[in-house]
């Protein structure tokens, strides 16, 4: 599995912009994931206000996914990542705006 996909399904939250659909995947072909609400978030979701009051977070976040698409890549595991190019493109975005707007402060 791609670890910036598991990671970015691990911080959204349902008060994010644009939550893709849902729908479950196998962690291993033959050992089904277990059945979770998407309405409610996980033990590490972060609230989308929570990322838009404090830039320094916003920059780890793209740090942290920087690393990740790096570990990615060296797996080869880029294709294999259930968060859409477009939709990191977009989280990455946003990010930086928000990150950005730390900077000028």
């Amino acid at each position: 599995m791609c670890t910036t996909s598991t990671v970015i399904d691990g911080w959204r939250d349902p008060t994010w912009p644009y939550t893709p659909p849902w729908s479950p995947s196998p962690v291993a072909p033959f050992i089904p994931a277990p059945h979770t609400d998407p309405a409610v978030p996980g033990p590490n979701a972060i609230p989308w206000p929570t990322i838009v009051a404090d830039p320094k977070l916003a920059q780890q976040m793209l740090d942290i996914m920087t690393k990740l698409e790096a570990i990615d890549k060296r797996l080869g595991l880029l294709e294999q990542c259930k968060v859409s190019a477009r939709e990191k493109k977009n989280l990455k975005a946003r990010l930086r705006r928000i990150a950005a707007k730390g900077k000028k402060s």
